[in-house]
């Protein structure tokens, strides 16, 4: 149990700690979403959080299995391929607004 933890928090440290950088660097390439009558944010927004999120999850899920295993199982492999997926749709998403279709198909 206390391992669980452990990667937790580790995957919660590394998240915390690279959001400002990825938020300065969204900022700075213009990777931002400007407020509209639609939206609820009055200043404009950096659209990269997701990836501090994915560096924390799968990063630190990465070097749980490398210590746990040794090398990286099958099925371990294709939770990471999926959520980079995943994540990738999500950029791509933010960046051009994909219709609903392209999201979920």
């Amino acid at each position: 149990m206390r391992g669980f933890l452990a990667v937790f928090v580790i995957a919660l440290m590394v998240t915390a700690v690279s959001i400002p950088w990825i938020m300065r660097f969204a900022y700075s390439i213009g990777f931002v979403d400007d407020p509209a009558d639609r939206k609820l944010h009055r200043q404009s927004m950096p659209l990269l959080g997701g990836i501090s999120i994915i560096f924390g999850a799968i990063g630190t899920l990465l070097l749980a299995v490398w210590l746990i295993y040794g090398y990286m199982p099958r099925t371990i492999a294709g939770v990471v391929l999926a959520s980079f997926v995943v994540a990738l749709i999500g950029l791509v998403d933010d960046r051009y607004g994909l219709p609903a279709w392209a999201k979920l198909g």
